[in-house]
Parts: C-alpha cells; sequence; structure tokens
C-alpha cells in the first residue's frame, strides 16, 4: 500500500528515484523517474548506455563530466540536462545523485531525478521579457532603478547603470554621490519631489540637469513612487531616461518658430508700408471731385488693394494659427451688434450682385456675452464672403441661435446659408484645408487661398466649439459653427439693453417682401416686441389687406416686381387707403436713395432703412413712429470726415514716422478732418520736440532708426508727469498681439495698424484729452 501511494506521488509530482549499480553497471528506475523518461509507469531497469542516448547531445559531455567526477569525489552532485524523444520533443531535468565511495571506488550510487521543463519554460519567458526590457532600457535610454531609503543606496537595472555611469548595478552608488552630478541648480528640484511624495504618497516627475563631466550638460526626467512598509516610507522606485535629445529639439523648434515670426513679423512691415500708402492716397484721392472714369479708375485700385490687405491678414492669421501664437480674448460685448456689423460689410457686395443678405437673431438670446469678438467677426465675414461669391442669384442668410447638443453648457449656433452653386459631395473633403479649394484646376471661375475656411476652423476650436458644411451641388450650401454661449450678468453690462415700449403691445404692422425669408424673420423681430403683424408677398395683396384692415405700421420692400415699394405707396396715396398709416421703406439696391434724394415722393415714407435692417435701428425708428416723432430718412450708412473736428476738438498733435510717403498719407488725412501735425522721424526728433514744446498726442510709428517708438515712449513716461504726458498712439505694420502687448508696455495708451483707417483714426483722437501747459514739465 504505502509502494502505491508513492508511486502515484510520483507521476502526480512528475519526478522518481533511481540506483546505480557499479558491478552491473544497470540503472533501477521507480515507476516515476520511469514515467519522466519516457519508459511506462512502472519500475524499470536498464543499461547506463541506453539512458544516457537520450540526453540531448549538447548536454552529454556536461552530464559525463559530473558524473565522472562525483566517482572520484563521492559525495553529492547536481545536474540539469535535457533529453530527446523519439517524436522529436525535448525535456528538461533535474538530477539529484549521491555518491558513496569505499577505497576511492564507487559502491552505492543512487539519487532522485525531477521534471523541470514548466520551469525552465517560465525562466525563458522571464529572461526573455528582461531582455526585452534590457534592449527597451538602452533603446530609449532609461533605466530603472530603486532607492533603500534605510541605507540610501541606489540599485538599478544595467540600463540604469550605463546610464549613470554607475560600474556595478547590483552593488549600486549612494544617493549623495548621485546627487553630486546633478546641477547644482537643479538639486532642488529632485529634494521637493522626493518630499512631496513622502508626505502624500503620490508618484512624482521631475525634470533636471546633470553634469556628468566638467562642460558636458545632459537631461534628465525621473519619475518614482514611494513604498511604504508599515506606514513608513521604505523604498523609493523609480525610472530615469535620458531626454536631452529632446530638450535639444524643443530648443531648436522655439528657435525656428521665433525666426519663422520675426520673418512673418518683418515681412508684415515691409508689406503693409506700402499698402499703407496705396491704401491711404486711394482713399484721399477718392474724397476729390473725380469724373466718372477716373472714379472707377481709383476705386478699382482699392478694391484691388483691399484684396491683397485680405489675403496679407488671412497668411499672417495662418501662420500665428499654426505657431500656436494666435490668443483668443475673453470679453464682454455686444452680440447683436457684432452680428449685424459682420453682416453689414457684405451688404455692398450682396446688393451688387441683387442677392437678398438677411440676418435673424433669435430675441431670446442674451444680448451680451463673453468672448473675443474680432475672432467671431472674422468667422462670420469669412463664411458670409465665402457665401455671397458662390452664390449667383437667389439670398444669402445668417441665423443666430442656441444650441444645447449633449454639452452640459449651452451654445452660440451660427448658420450661414445660401442659394449657391453648392459643393458636390466627392469634393467637401477638400474644405477646411490649407490653401485647398473645391475647384482647383486653372480654369476656375473663383478665385482665392482656400485659407479662409481653415482660418474659421481654427478659430471656432480654439473658442472651444466646432464648424461644420452641408452641401448639395447646385442647391446651396449651409456652413454652420458653435461656441460656448457665455452670458455676462447684466450687473456687469454697461450699456443698457434696448427695449420695446410698452406701448407697443397689439399695434399691427404690415411687412410687403417678396422674400419669404425677409417676411419671417421681421414677424419674428416684431411679435417679439409685442406687436401685431401680416405679411403678404406681393403689392396687389397688400392693397387688398389694406382694403380689410386697419393698420398701424407698414414695412415695405423697394425691389419687388411688377410693382416696386415706391410705385405701391403711390397708389396706397392715390386709392385714399390707410392715411394714418405709418411707411417704412427698406432696401438694399440704393435706387430709392437717387429717388428720396431728388426730391421724388418725399411724403410718401416716413423712414427709410437699408437691408439687412438692424434691429436697434428699426425699434428706434417703429419708436419714433408709432410716437409721432419725426425720424430721418436717410440712414447713414457711414461716417462722413468731419473737417470740423479738428475745431471741435483742438489737438497738437506730433507724427513720428521714418517713411516719407507713410508721412505724406497720414499728414493728409489729418488734414481731411482739420488737423495739422508737426513731423519727426526718429524716436531721438520726437524727445527733442516734446522737449521743445507741449503736444496733446503723439502719433508713433514703432520700427523708425537710432531709437524707435517703443523706447521714444518709455522715454517719455519717465520723463514726464502723468497728466502732463502726451497721449501716444502706436502706429504699426506689425499686428501681432505680441507687437499689441509691447506698445502696452512701453506706455502707449492706443494701437492703430497700418494701413491707416480714417474711421479709427478720428476714433482714436476723440478719446485724446488737451494737455495744459505747465511751467515746469520736467520733474
Amino acid at each position: 500500500m504505502i509502494q502505491e501511494r508513492v508511486r502515484l506521488a510520483e507521476l502526480t509530482a512528475r519526478f522518481g528515484t533511481w540506483a546505480w549499480n557499479p558491478v552491473n553497471e544497470q540503472f533501477a528506475l521507480s515507476a516515476g523517474a520511469a514515467a519522466i523518461s519516457g519508459l511506462g509507469n512502472q519500475p524499470v531497469e536498464l543499461l547506463g548506455a541506453e539512458l544516457y542516448a537520450t540526453v540531448h547531445p549538447d548536454d552529454r559531455a556536461e552530464a559525463q563530466a559530473v558524473r565522472e567526477r562525483a566517482f572520484v569525489e563521492g559525495g553529492a552532485y547536481v545536474q540539469e540536462f535535457r533529453r530527446v524523444f523519439a517524436d522529436g520533443s525535448v525535456r528538461w531535468y533535474r538530477n539529484h545523485g549521491h555518491v558513496e565511495l569505499a577505497a576511492n571506488v564507487p559502491q552505492r550510487v543512487g539519487g532522485a531525478i525531477m521534471d523541470i521543463t514548466a520551469e525552465k519554460q517560465v525562466l525563458e519567458r522571464l529572461n526573455e521579457s528582461a531582455e526585452r526590457m534590457r534592449l527597451a532600457e538602452m533603446a530609449a535610454s532609461f533605466g530603472i532603478w530603486e532607492m533603500n531609503l534605510a541605507t540610501g543606496i541606489v540599485k538599478g537595472s544595467e540600463a540604469w547603470a550605463a546610464l549613470e555611469r554607475v560600474s556595478d548595478a547590483n552593488a549600486g552608488r549612494h544617493v549623495d554621490e548621485v546627487r553630486e552630478i546633478v546641477h547644482p541648480d537643479d538639486r532642488w528640484l529632485l529634494s521637493s519631489g522626493s518630499d512631496r511624495a513622502f508626505a502624500t504618497g503620490e508618484p512624482y516627475s521631475v525634470e533636471f540637469r546633470i553634469v556628468p563631466e566638467p562642460g558636458i550638460i545632459r537631461w534628465r526626467r525621473s519619475t518614482a513612487q514611494v513604498q511604504f512598509v508599515d506606514g513608513t516610507p521604505a523604498r523609493l522606485i523609480g525610472a530615469s531616461i535620458d531626454i536631452t535629445n529632446e530638450k535639444e529639439m524643443v530648443v531648436a523648434a522655439e528657435a525656428a518658430s521665433r525666426a519663422k515670426n520675426d520673418f512673418m513679423a518683418s515681412m508684415s512691415h515691409e508689406i503693409r508700408t506700402p499698402m499703407n500708402a496705396i491704401v491711404g492716397m486711394t482713399s484721399l484721392l477718392l474724397q476729390k471731385d473725380l469724373d466718372a472714369e477716373t472714379a472707377d479708375f481709383v476705386e478699382t485700385i482699392r478694391n484691388s488693394s483691399d484684396a491683397l490687405l485680405t489675403l496679407i491678414n488671412d497668411i499672417l492669421d495662418f501662420s500665428k494659427i499654426e505657431s500656436g501664437r494666435l490668443e483668443v480674448e475673453d470679453q464682454p460685448f455686444d452680440l447683436v451688434k457684432c452680428v449685424e456689423d459682420s453682416v453689414d460689410l457684405l451688404a455692398v457686395r450682396a446688393a451688387e450682385k441683387k442677392l437678398e443678405l438677411a440676418v435673424a437673431i433669435d430675441p431670446i438670446l442674451p444680448r451680451w456675452i463673453r468672448g473675443d469678438v474680432t475672432r467671431l467677426r472674422q468667422i462670420l465675414v469669412n463664411l458670409l464672403g465665402n457665401a455671397v461669391k458662390f452664390t449667383a442669384s437667389g439670398e444669402v442668410t445668417l441665423t443666430v441661435t442656441s444650441f444645447s447638443g449633449t454639452a452640459d453648457t449651452p451654445s452660440l449656433h451660427f448658420a450661414v446659408r445660401d442659394t449657391g452653386c453648392g459643393i458636390p459631395a466627392d469634393r467637401l473633403d477638400r474644405l477646411f484645408r490649407a490653401f485647398s479649394q473645391v475647384d482647383a484646376s486653372t480654369t476656375r471661375r473663383y478665385g482665392g487661398t482656400g485659407l479662409g475656411l481653415v482660418i474659421s476652423k481654427r478659430l471656432a476650436e480654439i473658442m472651444g466649439g466646432r464648424i461644420w458644411v452641408e452641401s448639395e451641388s447646385e442647391k446651396g450650401s449651409v456652413f454652420q459653427f458653435i461656441i460656448p454661449l457665455l452670458a455676462v450678468p447684466e450687473r456687469e453690462v454697461q450699456e443698457a439693453v434696448p427695449s420695446a415700449d410698452a406701448g407697443w403691445s397689439g399695434r399691427r404692422v404690415l411687412i410687403v417682401d417678396d422674400h419669404a425669408t425677409n417676411r419671417d424673420i421681421y414677424a419674428a423681430q416684431l411679435q417679439h416686441w409685442g406687436l401685431v403683424t401680416v405679411s403678404v408677398e406681393t403689392p396687389h395683396q397688400a392693397l387688398d389687406c389694406l382694403r380689410q384692415q386697419k393698420f398701424d405700421l407698414a414695412v415695405v420692400d423697394f425691389d419687388m416686381p411688377e410693382m416696386n415699394g415706391m410705385e405701391l405707396a403711390q397708389r396706397v396715396a392715390d386709392l385714399g387707403l390707410a392715411p394714418d398709416m405709418r411707411m417704412i421703406l427698406s432696401s438694399s439696391s440704393g435706387v430709392h436713395r437717387k429717388h428720396l434724394q431728388a426730391g421724388l415722393h418725399p411724403a410718401l415714407f416716413h423712414a427709410f432703412l437699408m437691408k439687412p435692417m438692424r434691429s436697434d435701428a428699426l425699434r428706434e425708428v417703429i419708436g419714433h413712429l408709432l410716437s409721432g416723432a419725426p425720424v430721418p430718412r436717410v440712414r447713414r450708412t457711414a461716417r462722413d470726415n468731419d473737417t470740423t473736428l479738428a475745431q471741435q476738438r483742438p489737438l497738437r498733435i506730433l507724427l513720428a514716422e521714418d517713411n516719407v510717403v507713410n508721412q505724406k498719407v497720414t499728414v493728409a488725412q489729418l488734414k481731411l478732418i482739420g488737423y495739422h501735425a508737426d513731423v519727426v522721424a526718429n524716436g531721438l526728433e520726437v524727445l527733442a520736440a516734446v522737449h521743445r514744446q507741449t503736444y496733446d498726442v503723439i502719433l508713433m510709428d514703432v520700427q523708425m532708426p537710432e531709437m524707435d517708438g517703443l523706447e521714444a515712449s518709455r522715454r517719455i513716461n519717465e520723463e514726464f508727469n502723468v497728466g502732463r504726458r502726451p497721449r501716444m498712439i502706436a502706429l504699426t505694420a506689425n499686428v501681432f498681439k505680441s507687437d499689441r502687448d509691447a506698445c502696452v508696455a512701453a506706455g502707449m495708451e492706443a494701437f492703430l495698424a497700418k494701413p491707416l483707417d480714417l474711421d479709427q483714426l478720428q476714433e482714436a483722437l476723440l478719446q485724446c484729452p488737451s494737455v495744459a501747459e505747465p511751467e515746469e514739465i520736467l520733474r
């Protein structure tokens, strides 16, 4: 019974015993030993030659040598070897033998043998894994280490030893020796990192420099985790990696980026300087009395200059986006004004193509929101410009609504719809790609760089939103984008939000427009103000309504088929319909302006508004008409040059500009609004001039020889008291935010980009106070 249990135990554990007879050289194998040797499950005897024949050829010599040495020395011995079986399989064995000698001759030899194939496979996998780790460490220049906090000894892998130039990875090195080669300025980083880890138990990662040899600096990134034993820090386990190449690449990339940005800034300055002359001089020339042909030539030059300036701005914006230098602001702004200003910029182009340009802003949206008004306007103008450009007939509509989606934060949803040529499905992938166009052939109908959409996409993403398009060839497109809706609390709004008068509720308005989109937009806005609306498509339908119903107001489109708005108004007057009704004429064509200015039908309309109608202007006109107050018939669409501005706000102006052409342009622009300016060519001359006499404002070019505008501004701020120094306005062709920041840091109060816009120049001068004549200017 006991022998059977032993046999079963051997078979289960895959081991067995053996004995060798020195007389007949036969091996006696137990059942277990026979089983793992492939000789069945019962005890067996066989010659040693037969048994050794199955030993792997590569292991026979070593196995024989170990056995013979044991026969000479006696005692215990251990050997490991492989056996090869008839089916070609190979297994590993560990043999424990013992030799008893008598007169130096083996008398009794026996032992135990075990199948260790599974053990060897595990070790092989571990060795393979360790080798892969070693190779990975070597390839990636990193090494794993461990520090005993009790002894301060740091040990690690071979790769760590090679990385840190430690001769013996197992012996390691004391932490003080390790820190000796850390750059003196960076040693505190390691200490603070480990101290924080000890206190919190969280892993830490630090980057620092080492000085392995005098004059040699390498960068390391060390990441480690504290191991606690019984609540006390016992070991620090981590990895160190050589990031010198990474750091050098970053430095090189930053240098390349700076070089690129410097080049773009220089190019911006060099291009904008002559552009300032072209745009400025043509603007001045258009102020003169010119014959029709000459005026057309000059207008063509001006329009081409504007197109080139737009191209330059697109390239600069794209460069800033690509280099990661474009930043967005977070300031309160009037959403309605931003949207309507954007649409106004495209109104003339749309009217020239006889397109209906409309804007619908959901009246329940907050009027004041936070964000970057300039970048939002840029996206809108890009999308609206494309829509007008690619639409031959029909309409372009911008809608602004709220968008909830799946995000926690509500968003603003902008959609620009057009009835243009549309985009084929197989070409949609070309959109939002730099320098890519839907039609890139040499015979394409529409020009452009293809930068507008990619800039719009990047701007929307920088502002936390996204942009997409839906389009069908020959049916039009809808470009849409969303940005987070960040409403400004009422207590932070500096301007009162206009609202409808309580007395408007129930007053009736007739809308006459042949475009359904316009009718829907006007009706939604007027109904939000409490007015009751009736919309009709044709003048004949309007006459039928007026015969049957009473209205307080009528909003009439000028451009309608069969009968225009002027003719409708005359018909209403001739028929004696609605004598108490107030009529508002709207149009985008400009034809009616000539009629009104020529004095034709002066009593037919009580107010005139240009399309697309601005909500505030419409609200103001309705308020005047319903209260009985008179309103101007012609809406001013642009600021006229006020030649008396200098008399109303006298200012002593110093112009600092080294370019002679720019001097002429700016002096002429100032002359248009009644100002005279003294002119100097560099910062040194500026300082001499302000010490010689008092000036209220200095128009300061930034880049000038001998002393630039920034240094001159700093010197003036140092030398003059706050209330007695002139207001300094930067004039520069550099339009990067960093350039604006540099001007502000130098003490300049305003910033005007070249080419100079006369309206912006007037606005900047209106902000300038006069400086009193002091008895003593210098401190």
